[in-house]
C-alpha cells in the first residue's frame, strides 16, 4: 500500500551541470516548464515543418533540461560525423549508479556513455536503448564531465530529442519496518514558515545508494504525500535504513537570496528569483500577479525570502499531498465535520489566554536597521480591565500586499486561538482547512495547523491540531 518513489540520483548534478560548448551539433537548448505552456517549435523532420505538431511539444513537469540536435539521421537511421555529441561539465565533482534518458517521440537505439575525472576516463560503454525511457547502468565515483554519442535513431531521419535527463535512477521502496511517518504544518496567520518532515525505516534494494541530499515522494495508493529530500541516514543493520527527511521549504534555507530593495514586486517576481537561487520552483497557484510592496533585507536566504512572501500575502506554502512546493489560501469546508466515529478516544480543547490586540508592523526603510515603522493595531473589544496585557506582535515582515487587510484576516482567526487535538483516521483533510469537528465540548470549527500522519496498512491515523476559527 505504501512505496517510496526514490530518486537515487547524485545530488545536485544537474543543478550544477554545464551544457558545453563543445555540443555544437545541439543547437535548441530550452528549459522545461509546466505542462499547461508547452511550447511549439518548428522541425525539419520528414513531416515538414509544423508549428503546432502536437509530437514537438515540450512540457512534462521536470528540473531538467531538452535537448534537440541541429541534424538528423540518414535513410539509414545513421547520424552524420560519427554521431552526435551533447557534452556536459560540472564545477564540482559526483558519484551516482549512471544516467536515465528520457526520449521525446522517438528514441536512438545506440548511444555511448563516457565519465571523466578531468582527463581520466572512468567509464566507456555503448547502451542500446528499446524505449523513450531508459536508464543506463554506468556506476562511476567522482566525475566532473559527461560525454553522450548518439549514433543511431530508431527510425530514419529523425533529430535526438531529450526531453530530460537525470543522473541517476528513479527506483521503489517497498518494504518498511513500522509506518511511514510524515508531519505536515502551517502558520494559521501565516507567521512562520514551519518545513514538513517525513522519517521511516525500510529495506533498501541493494542497486540503490542511499545519499544525503537525494529527494523522493511518499504514496499511500496512488495518492502522492508530498517530496522530501534526505537530511540524515543511519544503517541498523545491512540494507537497513533509518531516513530522517524534511520536505523543500527546509531546502531553500541552504540557498542565498540577493537583498530586494524597497520596491513594488509581484509574487512571480518573487518566487522567480527564489528559482534562480535555489533551482526550486513554487507553484503560484494563480496568485502569481498579486503585488507586494516592501524590501527583502541583506544577507537573507531563499526560505526568509518564501516566508516574507507568505505572511505578506496570507498565502501558505506547503507541499503537503503535492509533488512541489505551492502557494494556497484556506479552503473552508463549510458544514463538513470530523465525527466522534473517526476520533479515538476524545478530542481536546485546549482553552488560551486571549490576545488583548494584534500590532502588525510595516517597515519602511530597505533594513530593519534604524527603521521607523507603522504600526497597525487591532485592540480586542472583549477584555476587561482586569485581564493582564497579552499583545500578539507581529513586527519581523517586510513585504505586504495591503497591510490594512492583512490585520483584519489575521484579526479573523480570533484573540484565544483556542486548540483543538484529537487522533482522527484521517480521509481528505488537509492542513489549511477549515472544517467542524466533535469535542466534549460540542461542535467546534476551526483551522488545521498541523497533521501527525501515520502511513501503515490501508489505514491512515493523523493526530490533528485546529486552532478554533469561532469563539462563542
Amino acid at each position: 500500500m505504501n512505496k517510496i518513489v526514490y530518486h537515487n540520483f547524485a545530488p545536485k548534478a544537474a543543478e550544477n551541470a554545464l551544457f558545453s560548448s563543445d555540443s555544437d551539433s545541439f543547437d535548441y537548448t530550452v528549459s522545461l516548464i509546466e505542462e499547461s505552456e508547452p511550447v511549439n517549435f518548428a522541425s525539419l523532420e520528414n513531416t515538414g515543418i509544423d508549428l503546432i505538431d502536437e509530437s514537438l511539444v515540450f512540457g512534462q513537469e521536470t528540473d531538467n533540461v531538452g535537448f534537440v540536435s541541429s541534424e538528423v539521421s540518414s535513410s539509414a537511421r545513421i547520424f552524420p560525423n560519427g554521431g552526435i555529441r551533447l557534452i556536459f561539465a560540472f564545477d564540482k565533482k559526483y558519484s551516482g549508479p549512471g544516467i536515465t534518458l528520457h526520449f521525446h517521440q522517438n528514441y536512438c537505439t545506440k548511444v555511448k556513455v563516457e565519465f571523466y575525472s578531468d582527463s581520466d576516463l572512468l567509464f566507456d560503454n555503448l547502451f542500446m536503448p528499446d524505449s523513450l525511457d531508459f536508464y543506463c547502468e554506468a556506476p562511476a565515483k567522482l566525475y566532473n564531465k559527461l560525454i553522450l554519442t548518439f549514433t543511431e535513431s530508431e527510425i530514419p531521419n529523425q533529430f535526438v530529442k531529450l526531453r530530460s535527463l537525470d543522473f541517476g535512477k528513479v527506483q521503489e521502496i517497498s518494504t518498511f519496518f513500522g509506518a511511514i511517518n510524515i508531519f505536515e504544518e502551517i502558520r494559521a496567520d501565516c507567521s512562520d514558515l514551519p518545513c514538513d518532515s517525513c522519517d521511516f525505516e525500510a529495506i533498501v534494494p541493494k542497486d540503490i545508494t542511499p545519499q544525503v541530499g537525494q529527494y523522493f515522494f511518499v504514496y499511500h495508493g496512488e495518492k502522492c504525500f508530498g517530496k522530501f529530500t534526505t537530511d540524515k541516514l543511519t544503517e541498523d543493520v545491512a540494507r537497513r535504513f533509518i531516513f530522517e527527511s524534511s520536505c523543500d521549504k527546509n531546502v531553500l534555507g541552504n540557498s542565498p537570496f540577493p537583498a530586494l530593495s524597497r520596491g513594488t514586486y509581484t509574487v512571480d517576481d518573487i518566487l522567480s528569483k527564489i528559482y534562480e537561487n535555489s533551482d526550486i520552483s513554487i507553484n503560484n497557484g494563480g496568485f502569481g500577479d498579486t503585488e507586494l510592496t516592501g524590501f527583502v533585507k541583506s544577507n537573507s536566504n531563499s526560505r526568509y525570502a518564501a516566508a516574507m512572501l507568505s505572511m505578506g500575502s496570507g498565502f501558505f506554502i506547503s507541499s503537503a499531498r503535492n509533488r512541489k512546493l505551492r502557494l494556497f489560501r484556506f479552503r473552508d469546508r463549510g458544514s463538513y465535520t470530523i465525527s466522534a466515529d473517526r476520533i479515538f478516544g476524545r478530542a481536546e480543547y485546549i482553552k488560551k489566554a486571549p490576545y488583548t490586540s494584534i500590532n502588525l508592523y510595516k517597515h519602511s526603510g530597505s533594513d530593519f536597521d534604524n527603521d521607523s515603522a507603522t504600526v497597525y493595531k487591532a485592540e480586542n473589544e472583549k477584555i476587561t480591565a482586569n485581564i493582564a496585557v497579552n499583545e500578539l506582535n507581529l513586527d519581523k515582515y517586510s513585504l505586504f500586499s495591503d497591510p490594512s487587510a492583512r490585520l483584519e484576516e489575521i484579526k479573523a482567526l480570533g484573540f484565544e486561538r483556542n486548540e483543538i487535538r484529537a487522533e482522527i483516521i484521517l480521509e481528505d483533510e488537509q492542513v489549511g482547512d477549515i472544517l467542524n469537528i466533535d469535542t466534549p465540548h460540542g461542535i467546534k470549527k476551526g483551522i488545521i495547523e498541523s497533521l501527525d500522519i501515520s502511513l501503515r496498512g490501508s489505514e491512515t491515523i493523523a493526530n490533528a491540531v485546529l486552532i478554533e476559527t469561532e469563539v462563542n
